[in-house]
């Protein structure tokens, strides 16, 4: 599912749940180098993963 400022230029994240960076780093998957998008999202998904563990 794809949404709306899915852009590869478009690499600001606004707060949105797990599902929704899963969503954005499948639908970037095939960018090489990694777009801006794709890379915020990793990021984005690394805090999660990041908070996970400290809690």
């Amino acid at each position: 599912m794809s949404h709306l400022n899915d852009r590869c230029d478009h690499k600001f994240i606004f707060l949105v749940g797990k599902e929704r960076i899963l969503d954005i780093l499948s639908v970037h998957a095939d960018c090489q180098p990694p777009c801006p998008r794709k890379k915020a999202a990793a990021k984005y998904a690394a805090t999660f993963a990041a908070i996970r563990r400290a809690g």
